[in-house]
């Protein structure tokens, strides 16, 4: 997962489900790996266990909440499946919680504004 834009963002987490499908045994699939790549050669990773537990009939998603502190500066996400054999296994994502992270450039502007509106400011009381 990359921005659009190529620009750096940051991740609060997101809810994951394992997915079953017919013929599979409900312990198939158990993990869920995310790897961040941060801007400047840092590595984030974290191995999810999922709880295995299949809703309903016929297995509906069973979304488990995952909240990660810290991933900031990313410059790509990589979440892949794992299942009991070691091989990637199916999942769901859903309310991913992304932010942009602003340009150095966007807090030049901003503190240029700033200055500028002071200036103005300042010469009216004079």
């Amino acid at each position: 997962m990359t921005q659009v834009s190529g620009g750096l963002f940051s991740l609060g987490g997101l809810d994951v489900a394992e997915v079953w499908r017919s013929g599979e045994s409900l312990n198939d699939f158990f993990q869920v790996s995310l790897t961040g790549n941060q801007f400047g050669g840092g590595m984030l990773s974290m191995l999810v266990t999922l709880d295995g537990v299949a809703d309903g009939p016929g297995g509906a998603n069973d979304f488990q909440t995952v909240v990660l502190g810290g991933w900031t500066n990313l410059m790509s996400v990589t979440i892949t499946g794992i299942n009991a054999n070691g091989g990637f296994g199916d999942y769901s994502i859903d309310n991913l919680v992304v932010n942009a992270v602003p340009e150095p450039g966007t807090y030049a502007l901003m503190l240029a504004g700033l200055g500028l509106i002071g200036f103005v400011a300042r010469r009216r009381m004079s």
